[in-house]
């Protein structure tokens, strides 16, 4: 795209622009306007390239919160699911046996089948990923707005 401008350019460079410029005044709604879009093309994209490249270095600088990012998406999931529960009269039991650590009760088991209609790398790995998600959306749920909102 550079061979549009002017200044030394290698002859590939002029090639390819006064290619592109051929065909695109072949394109009735450009016709002899060719080379002005196709300059105004590359103007353009030199700014959003330019933007990019300032975003990318600021956002480098900036110092997040360490950690794994919270699955905040999921309370939306799980906010459904009770949803469900509450119309349909049933309670949104979330179970785990102390002995054999197996998770069980309605919402489990109500995520577990739902899940499978999600994108494959939105279910969770496992039946106990699935359950701390549910325990940790339900916590986010039923708890009191905070004053200082989290950053995350």
């Amino acid at each position: 795209m550079s061979g549009i401008e002017t200044g030394f350019r290698t002859s590939f460079e002029s090639a390819v622009a006064s290619q592109l410029t051929n065909y695109l005044a072949l394109e009735p709604t450009v016709g002899s306007k060719a080379h002005e879009l196709l300059a105004s093309f590359h103007q353009q994209a030199a700014q959003i390239a330019h933007v990019c490249m300032v975003g990318y270095v600021d956002l480098s600088r900036k110092a997040g919160e360490r950690g794994r990012l919270a699955l905040d998406w999921y309370d939306d999931f799980t906010a459904l699911l009770l949803d469900i529960a509450a119309n349909a009269g049933i309670e949104p039991i979330l179970r785990k046996d102390r002995s054999t650590r197996a998770r069980s009760g309605w919402l489990f088991d109500a995520a577990r089948t739902l899940e499978t209609f999600l994108y494959p790398h939105m279910r969770s790995p496992s039946d106990e990923a699935c359950g701390k998600r549910l325990e940790r959306s339900r916590r986010r749920l039923t708890a009191p707005a905070r004053q200082k909102p989290s950053v995350r």
